[in-house]
């Protein structure tokens, strides 16, 4: 069995018809004996939503995508420079590249037959963020295999853009001023360096931040595993809800058919007392002429 090209063959099914396909294609890799293609199918997670659009957003937008991903490095290059005023027009066109990407999902959702809530809209944007930091997810995403919104996967730093304007500020100036000469004694002795303190501190800060960004992943992971989970009962909710009003349709016609009935069961017992009736009028009638 092919199990890769299986897999794209799944991520490409309406998300609805994912269990089933993949339990089907699990069977057939054992069927064929091919234990370890069927091990890797039965470890794949059912999308998301917002994966799934994002999945379908790299098959039907490939060129747009593939744009989205190549600015992902062009700001991760500029990260590595420091180079704040790059930052700030590279963040610009991240921020365009990834609003025209939710109108395709947006879009394409409604095609599909399944619109895209406000909350599914905002995890696509977070998912192509985060492809945009991260080569694997940025590779996950071109080949359509997200499984979610960003589970897994590091977003590109905030404190990156928001310090972006700062080191544009610092940045050195294309031409330095003319030097004034002072006397000997107001010049300053040049610094030795950051102290020790200093250096702890920095060490300390860089720590905390660590911690922080774990924490943060942590959380990410959390709350789209959350997610999912709620939008999965929110469907079942719906599914409930359609069912329970064909139920309650179903026992109104019920009801007005049972009343049908029973009129016209009324009636024909009507009738039948008139025909008996009748009959016993005519019976008599036949004996008083002597019959």
């Amino acid at each position: 069995m092919d199990v890769d090209g299986t897999i794209d063959e799944l991520y490409a099914l309406p998300r609805e018809d994912f269990i089933a396909a993949r339990a089907a294609k699990v069977k057939q890799a054992r069927t064929q004996g091919d234990e370890l293609g069927a091990k890797r199918l039965s470890r794949l997670r059912k999308p998301s939503v917002a994966a799934w659009l994002a999945n379908q957003l790299a098959r039907e937008h490939p060129a747009e995508i593939g744009e989205l991903l190549e600015l992902g490095g062009h700001l991760r290059r500029a990260h590595a420079r420091l180079d704040g005023r790059q930052l700030q027009q590279l963040s610009k066109d991240r921020q365009r590249q990834v609003q025209g990407l939710r109108k395709l999902g947006q879009a394409l959702a409604g095609t599909s037959g399944q619109p895209a809530s406000e909350a599914t809209l905002r995890q696509l944007e977070e998912s192509l963020v985060a492809a945009l930091a991260d080569p694997e997810a940025a590779e996950a995403l071109r080949a359509g295999r997200l499984e979610s919104a960003g589970a897994g996967q590091t977003e590109w730093p905030a404190s990156l853009v928001a310090l972006a304007p700062l080191a544009a500020e610092k940045a050195p100036a294309t031409e330095k001023p003319p030097t004034t000469l002072r006397p000997a004694a107001e010049r300053r002795k040049p610094a030795d360096g950051p102290s020790q303190q200093q250096r702890e501190r920095l060490a300390t800060a860089q720590k905390a931040a660590e911690h922080a960004s774990t924490a943060v992943d942590v959380a990410r992971i959390a709350a789209d595993e959350a997610v999912q989970g709620a939008e999965e009962a929110a469907a079942d909710v719906d599914r409930l809800r359609q069912e329970l009003q064909a139920a309650r349709e179903a026992q109104a016609q019920a009801a007005q058919d049972a009343d049908t009935a029973r009129r016209s069961l009324r009636q024909a017992e009507r009738a039948d007392q008139a025909a008996d009736r009748e009959l016993r009028a005519a019976e008599l009638a036949v004996r008083a002429s002597g019959g």
